[in-house]
């Protein structure tokens, strides 16, 4: 029986080729591998990863044709963030809720929006690049047989872009989101954070359109000077967007907040909101915010501002009680934050709320940080002013009393913590150098530091005080809910990391508006492959490892892209003209990494259906 010999052999996960591949390296260019199949043992030489090959059928001595080398792809991210992207629906989803005509578009919005995407997660392009992106990548591949890297042309992505401007983009996220998470069988959240962050834009844009304004507001990318539009998210436990909304550009934190977290409230069945807890910093708090969540019977936790009396008064209040209860380390990380708390009743608008004062480890050697530098200051500071004020002199003893309370009830003076002792006293004057017989002046000096103010202001600094209205979560766990607050900062961080939202380059406010949109579709993509990693790294017990060896505690999609971006895909053909693909051999790590995140490696050389 004559062995099958039409294969690039060193691609080892075609399903059709012999299952047993035992590569060893014998120089930078070439390399052997043995093949057992059919109980015969054949020799290979192989130059080079893509070189000529032949390999002789040592029984009969027949050296079979050889296949043609067309293209190789490195295709390894791409192929899994397109994986994702089927399992949770994502083109059927879109091309079912946006507006298009089959009949007019040869390829549907859904998978230019998709194609989008996926150059967000690869390598961002402006929209005039995109083309030459994918004719560097199997189209058929990521998209359907007929699909070319010209299908993604400027032209063809702007008029996706203004049929998803055109169609409730902000509900079709929220939806999409909701589906993936049914069908990845994620864990419902517990908890919902919400959080703003700014888009620069260096454009004019001096008429006003249709959408979302790019107008100047406060930058929190410090470009006061450009405009910008604000985006606001609100994000599961997991990291995945629940809610994006694109505002604009002087849209500020505290009426977003309280809009975003009521319309959301509200959109939930009642068994839903009665379970759920939304999370937000101190910029929700407001009399007027505290009162329309709690009759809305809307459950949250936000950290009470400086700014409110109630927060010194609980301040010194829970310091008095001295009632604390150790939480301790509140996460993964060793040599974490360590907290204590108490808890201590109030009201903000005539509505009961839950304070519970927080006291950290971490703000309590910042405490001490600054009780050394202000002592050193505030000695600097209060020596130099002495030193003019000990020189005045005063005619009567009226003025020289007046300038001394004036200096001691100075604002900055009580800021530095350290006690003065002084006095007015009389001299005699200078008869020969024409001075009053009596003059008046002060006598004073610094004294020791005053141990109740820098021991109130110490705690003061150690602390912060949440604010909740939840009735059944105990303290701990609004405290651990509080400090997973990083999350949705950390989408936003993506967004303007390896998604790399700007520049964007666009004058049309309607696809601007739609282009943020798309962005964080991709990040739900991303933060899909991250979840799913997670999920599976407690089922299986396993995880990635970082370059230099360790593994992390938690997998990350970046370092997914990392390990899988290298895989390549061959596209061949063969000797009877027939057109095939493979893909590299897989590493024992990158195995790893497909497993974590749920892709067959077998999608790498399937074209998709439909």
């Amino acid at each position: 029986m004559r062995p099958r010999n039409r294969y690039p052999l060193w691609f080892s996960g075609d399903p059709e080729l012999p299952p047993h591949i035992f590569p060893s390296l014998i120089d930078p260019g070439t390399f052997s591998v043995e093949i057992y199949f059919c109980e015969r043992r054949l020799s290979q030489r192989i130059s080079g990863i893509y070189g000529e090959f032949f390999f002789m059928d040592t029984t009969q001595g027949i050296a079979p044709p050889l296949p043609e080398l067309l293209q190789s792809y490195r295709m390894g991210f791409a192929v899994t963030a397109v994986e994702m992207a089927e399992r949770i629906g994502l083109v059927s989803y879109l091309n079912t809720h946006l507006r298009w005509d089959p009949k007019q578009c040869r390829v549907s919005p859904g998978i230019r929006l998709l194609a989008l995407m996926i150059t967000f997660l690869v390598d961002p392009q402006a929209l005039y690049r995109i083309p030459e992106f994918y004719a560097e990548l199997d189209c058929a591949i990521l998209f359907g047989a007929e699909r070319q890297a010209n299908d993604f042309n400027d032209d063809a992505i702007g008029r996706a872009l203004e049929k998803l401007f055109e169609s409730q983009a902000g509900q079709i996220h929220t939806g999409l989101c909701t589906q993936a998470v049914e069908r990845l069988g994620l864990d419902p959240t517990p908890q919902l954070h919400c959080d703003t962050t700014s888009i620069t834009l260096t454009g004019q844009y001096p008429d006003p359109g249709p959408g979302s304004q790019p107008v100047y507001g406060h930058s929190k990318d410090g470009h006061p000077d450009c405009k910008q539009l604000v985006v606001g998210v609100v994000a599961r436990t997991d990291g995945l967007p629940y809610g994006v909304d694109v505002c604009d550009g002087n849209m500020d934190d505290p009426t977003w907040s309280r809009q975003a977290i009521m319309s959301t409230g509200s959109s939930l069945t009642a068994d839903i909101r009665a379970t759920l807890l939304f999370v937000a910093d101190s910029k929700l708090v407001s009399q007027q915010t505290v009162e329309d969540l709690c009759e809305a019977e809307i459950q949250f936790v936000s950290r009470l501002p400086n700014t409110f009396g109630l927060e010194r008064a609980t301040k010194a209040e829970a310091h008095r009680r001295d009632a604390w209860d150790t939480v301790g380390v509140v996460g993964r990380q060793a040599n974490a934050t360590t907290y204590r708390i108490q808890e201590i009743p109030g009201t903000i608008s005539e509505k009961p709320v839950r304070l519970i004062v927080v006291h950290s480890s971490a703000l309590e050697a910042k405490a001490a940080h600054w009780e050394t530098k202000t002592l050193k200051a505030g000695a600097h500071r209060i020596d130099e002013s002495l030193q003019s004020l000990l020189a005045t002199t005063f005619a009567c003893r009226e003025d020289a009393e007046l300038a001394w309370k004036r200096w001691r009830a100075t604002k900055w003076l009580r800021r530095t913590g350290w006690g003065i002792a002084g006095q007015v006293v009389a001299r005699e004057g200078s008869v020969e150098c024409g001075e009053p017989e009596l003059q008046w002046r002060i006598e004073a000096a610094r004294t020791q530091p005053d141990p109740a103010f820098f021991d109130a202001e110490r705690f003061r600094r150690s602390t912060f005080i949440l604010v909740a209205n939840d009735p059944r979560r105990p303290a701990r766990e609004l405290l651990t809910a509080y400090k997973t607050q990083g999350v949705v900062e950390q989408d936003n961080a993506l967004v303007k990391g390896p998604l790399r939202i700007a520049p964007l380059f666009l004058k049309d406010t309607k696809k601007i508006e739609a282009y943020v949109y798309v962005v964080y579709l991709a990040l739900l993509l991303w933060q899909c492959m991250q979840a799913v990693m997670r999920q599976n790294q407690d089922r299986l017990g396993i995880s990635l490892p970082y370059p230099h060896g360790a593994l992390q505690p938690a997998p990350t999609t970046k370092r997914l892209k990392e390990i899988v971006g290298p895989i390549q895909v061959a596209l061949w053909r063969d000797a009877d003209g027939t057109l095939r693909r493979s893909r590299s051999a897989l590493t024992l790590i990158q195995r790893q990494a497909l497993l974590l995140v749920g892709t067959d490696s077998r999608r790498f050389t399937q074209i998709p259906s439909g």
